[in-house]
């Protein structure tokens, strides 16, 4: 071992021994009964001037994670803020997954961890890093006053969700302690949940003055926090402020949206949602209202292009490729990838066969034009027909085979993957939720691709979120970006002359709402049927969703809007014989 890893190994052992001592301090100071709200004519409480740092960092990019978070502690002491508090895992972003079992990983954290607690001269602070202490890894956040740690808190209810499981890293922590922030008495929780409203009731009880949340929690549209944390304030009559992560990580997208409220559950003030920010707050004013936001397809616009465009980014890629067949999952694709890219990053690739219908070729030609990207035509029969023929096949548009329709979908996922391989881009996959359900696709065909938008969105939503965008549009050119014809049409994939979905699905309307019941509510055929739905509907719905698992589970990540989505966080057998 080199002398300069040993010294700073040694410091980071000095720094643990001085929180452990300060933590004791804490432990053994009397716990003060909460002050009865201010009567008239009282004075009113002196400011407390907080920063919540909502940054976008990368998983592993623990060195500029760590000057990201410099930067903003630097800026909070030119603003004059006492504290300035960060979201959970802040050094290594979050979820780090397997780089925790890397020692020099953890290692690089502790070493960061201390250039942060240096920087925090003349101000408080809080944030998250990865605890290595007695051999075992803690997801815990730091108090640092002034260059001292006054704390440090460990996670204490660890969990498993979106394909992160928190037990198979970390240990638990135990319960927390009041830490001193000038005159203010705070209690700090990482996350939150309804698990650990005892631990926040704890707190209360020994006289906190403020409750921190410190969390690194997913989107979803039926997501409830803003709610859930103002009902938390007044049932306790605790000021609360709440600092999430903001920014894409694979296929989860983090909306920040941090928060302050006051003791009655109102909002004192609040980040933007979807970008970085820093929030300015005085944790001891009044709030003024609560309105929880909920336009829900505008929600799902802004996750679905910072999605995009932090996948891109945080990977090194610019450029995109789209198949674009005339359908609405690849218009609405290619425009969320064009305002998350740029038009100048996207092009589309028309790829009719003697299948496609000249409206289809129209339309494609159509939405590319009306996006500005460049696009190319390439006819697929040249390499369809003899592909067919060296199977024993003769692609006869009058007597097409399954097998045959699926020779045309994987052709064409070979050209598009040639052309990106050509030009240094990514493919973006055009499925929607609906048909991965169903393993209503081709596989190695239409799903491929390095990231899949919309395979968390039932088609009725990628609907709602095509008029959404054809909306934004007509504010700025007063036309419509998504052709009025594509979303009149019959949805088909053109496979087979005269074809349609409906040929073979529900209508989607239908559909949607009992895949909605079985895959997320886990309904049963009896209760589904017993709702209004067809027996015999219900029952071939359901075959097909268990049936198709070795296709989901060989389908490109599907970015993260929903608290049930295929992916990292689905986990159904392959083979199996359940029916139900």
């Amino acid at each position: 071992m080199g002398k300069g890893k040993a010294k700073s190994k040694a410091k980071i052992k000095q720094k643990q021994k001085t929180a452990r001592k300060s933590k004791n301090v804490v432990k053994k100071q009397k716990p003060v009964l909460r002050k009865q709200s201010l009567s008239k004519g009282s004075p009113q409480k002196p400011s407390y001037s907080i920063v919540l740092g909502q940054i976008n960092t990368l998983v592993g990019d623990v060195h500029e994670n760590a000057r990201k978070v410099i930067a903003v502690i630097e800026k909070a002491k030119e603003q004059g803020a006492q504290l300035v508090v960060f979201p959970e895992l802040t050094l290594t972003s979050c979820p780090p997954k397997d780089l925790l079992l890397r020692p020099d990983f953890v290692d690089v954290n502790m070493q960061r961890f201390i250039e942060v607690v240096n920087a925090c001269k003349g101000i408080s602070c809080v944030f998250g890093f990865v605890n290595k202490a007695n051999k075992n890894l803690y997801n815990a956040i730091a108090f640092v006053k002034d260059q001292k740690i006054l704390g440090i808190q460990n996670k204490v209810h660890l969990i498993s969700a979106d394909g992160f499981d928190e037990r198979r890293y970390f240990s638990e922590g135990s319960a927390p302690d009041i830490v001193m922030a000038g005159n203010m008495r705070l209690g700090i929780v990482i996350s939150y949940s309804a698990e650990q409203e005892l631990i926040v009731q704890g707190l209360v009880q020994k006289g906190i003055d403020l409750l921190v949340i410190v969390a690194a929690s997913p989107y979803s549209l039926d997501k409830g926090t803003d709610a859930e944390i103002s009902g938390l304030a007044k049932k306790y009559q605790t000021p609360i402020v709440y600092c999430n992560s903001v920014g894409a990580q694979d296929n989860l997208i983090f909306e920040g949206g941090s928060f302050a409220v006051d003791k009655n559950g109102l909002v004192i003030s609040r980040a933007r949602k979807f970008t970085e920010e820093l929030l300015f707050v005085d944790a001891n004013k009044a709030g003024s209202s609560f309105t929880p936001s909920k336009n829900q397809t505008s929600e799902l616009y802004a996750a679905l292009t910072l999605g995009l465009r932090d996948y891109f980014m945080k990977s090194g890629h610019t450029k995109t490729v789209v198949g674009i067949s005339g359908g609405l999952d690849s218009a609405v694709t290619a425009t969320l990838a064009v305002h998350a890219l740029g038009k100048e990053n996207v092009t589309g690739l028309l790829l009719p066969s003697k299948m496609t219908s000249k409206e289809s070729i129209a339309d494609a030609k159509k939405i590319c034009g009306n996006l500005g990207i460049t696009w190319k035509s390439i006819n697929i029969d040249p390499i369809v027909l003899p592909t067919a023929r060296t199977v024993g096949m003769q692609y006869d548009k009058k007597n097409i085979s399954l097998t045959e329709q699926n020779i045309q979908s994987r052709v064409r996922s070979q050209i598009i993957m040639s052309y990106a391989n050509n030009t240094n881009a990514l493919v973006l996959a055009t499925t929607n939720k609906t048909d991965v359900a169903t393993g209503y696709f081709t596989l190695y065909g239409e799903c491929t691709g390095a990231l899949a938008p919309l395979a968390d969105l039932w088609k009725t939503q990628v609907i709602l979120l095509a008029q959404f965008l054809n909306a934004l549009a007509k504010q700025k050119q007063k036309s419509n970006v998504i052709p009025d014809s594509i979303l009149k049409k019959q949805p088909t994939a053109e496979l087979r002359p005269g074809q349609k979905d409906s040929d073979d699905l529900p209508p989607y309307d239908v559909l949607d709402k009992l895949l909605s019941l079985y895959v997320v509510h886990k309904k049963d055929i009896h209760e589904i049927v017993k709702l209004g739905f067809d027996a015999e509907m219900t029952r071939r719905i359901a075959f097909m969703v268990m049936r198709n698992e070795f296709k989901r589970q060989q389908i490109p990540l599907p970015l993260r809007v929903s608290t049930c989505s295929f992916g990292p966080s689905w986990r159904y057998p392959i083979v199996s014989g359940w029916r139900g």
